[in-house]
């Protein structure tokens, strides 16, 4: 009986993908126009819209003398954040803070907003390729 859910756990997570095959991949540039940069990134059916600002002034209370401050919040679909956004946020932070060149702007900051269109799994790795694009995108 475990190994007929399993299979048929599989098979809902796959949505109809054999076991070897990646969700389809789609990144639209440019959606949103008062940004330095975005995109609508979507892989399969989930989705993202990523939008990046900066390097803009900061107040001074918020300033690194060294570096920029970078600031991303991610956004659900609807609703208020739970436990596992700040957990994204956080992670995506981490991930971020360290790919961008942040020593060539200190006293700014960078502010990425991930807004969810639509969650069918795998929320997090389609938000980090999305924030990649918008980035190349600003």
């Amino acid at each position: 009986a475990e190994m007929g859910a399993e299979r048929k756990s599989e098979a809902s997570i796959r949505k109809g993908r054999s076991k070897m095959e990646i969700r389809s991949m789609e990144c639209q540039r440019g959606v949103l126009h008062q940004n330095d940069g975005s995109v609508r990134y979507s892989q399969g059916n989930s989705c993202v819209i990523v939008a990046v600002q900066g390097p803009m002034r900061v107040p001074r209370r918020e300033e690194k003398i060294d570096e920029a401050t970078v600031e991303i919040l991610f956004k659900p679909i609807s609703g208020a954040q739970n436990a596992e956004h700040r957990n994204y946020e956080a992670m995506l932070e981490g991930c971020f803070s360290t790919m961008i060149l942040s020593h060539c702007h200190p006293c700014t900051k960078i502010g990425i907003v991930v807004q969810v269109v639509e969650d069918d799994g795998s929320i997090l790795a389609v938000a980090i390729n999305g924030v990649c694009c918008a980035l190349v995108d600003a």
